[in-house]
């Protein structure tokens, strides 16, 4: 939690440094920084253990929130007093913990992540969440089983944030099943399609790659639940289109190549996600928590 903190100071200090930027913390940020033309983050708390492992979670989980994190992971590459992640391939499923921390984040308006979590958990979660979720950067497990994949766990356990971590000899799949993929759709949440090329099924992904996990996640979830989810991009197998930023557009470019509609297109490169995250956020009990 200390690590995670003086982050949190370092971008307060650059925000307030910098008018080309916008912190996002409600609805209306995203409208202001698009009228503005202004880049707008939102914090994630993409590990879990700054408040999973703390000696009270929910009470750190309010002191994020009201440090303006607005989207949690519940889990990582390891159980925690929440969940289970992927990582582990028996997953016992979401604790008494786990649900209170959904709970608070549904009444706080915060966005739950079921992204690395694993099947059972995912699913528990869904289940205990009284607003919808999100996967923020998946694959589809009926594309490609990544389950027990050497090649990805080489890579993870080469980055400094897996010391430590017991590397397991059988895992369950990073990818989503369509069981997930449709519960999350049907609670009205979104799914985030990821580029990395371990979990895809190829190094490095092609557009092609991406794209037929793209087209199997709107055919179980609909084109109202699926988003481009990017991920980090420290991984070597990242779509080569994805590196950098400023090569984005190319990706609608593709998008029109492969028949899909300018409406449809509009709603996988961001309005599906500006519509969720005005759902959730809109939730927030500004009496309490303003950053």
């Amino acid at each position: 939690m200390e690590a995670t903190l003086a982050h949190l100071a370092c971008c307060h200090l650059v925000y307030g440094q910098r008018d080309d930027l916008l912190h996002v913390c409600r609805p209306a940020d995203i409208e202001r920084g698009r009228a503005e033309r202004r880049p707008c983050s939102i914090w994630h708390a993409a590990a879990a253990g700054a408040y999973a492992e703390a000696d009270e979670p929910l009470r750190s989980l309010d002191i994020l929130f009201g440090l303006g994190v607005r989207m949690f992971q519940l889990t990582y590459i390891q159980k925690n007093r929440l969940c289970c992640s992927w990582l582990q391939g028996d997953d016992s499923g979401l604790t008494d913990e786990g649900r209170a921390v959904v709970k608070r984040l549904n009444e706080l308006g915060g966005m739950v992540d079921l992204a690395h979590c694993g099947e059972r958990s995912a699913l528990e979660i869904v289940e205990a969440s009284d607003e919808p979720v999100m996967i923020s950067h998946t694959g589809c497990r009926a594309v490609h089983d990544d389950a027990s994949d050497q090649t990805y766990l080489n890579a993870i356990f080469e980055q400094p944030y897996a010391r430590g971590v017991p590397r397991p000899e059988r895992t369950g799949s990073r990818n989503a099943s369509d069981e997930i993929i449709k519960a999350v759709a049907d609670r009205g949440g979104v799914i985030g399609i990821y580029v990395l090329g371990y979990v895809l099924g190829e190094e490095p992904a092609t557009f092609g790659t991406w794209f037929r996990h793209l087209e199997h996640a709107i055919e179980v979830a609909g084109i109202d639940h699926v988003v481009v989810g990017s991920d980090i991009s420290f991984f070597p197998t990242w779509t080569p289109m994805a590196m950098d930023w400023t090569n984005w557009p190319y990706w609608t470019v593709g998008m029109v190549c492969r028949g899909m509609s300018d409406d449809d297109i509009r709603k996988v490169i961001g309005g599906n996600y500006l519509r969720h995250l005005g759902h959730v956020l809109d939730k927030q009990p500004w009496g309490e928590f303003i950053p």
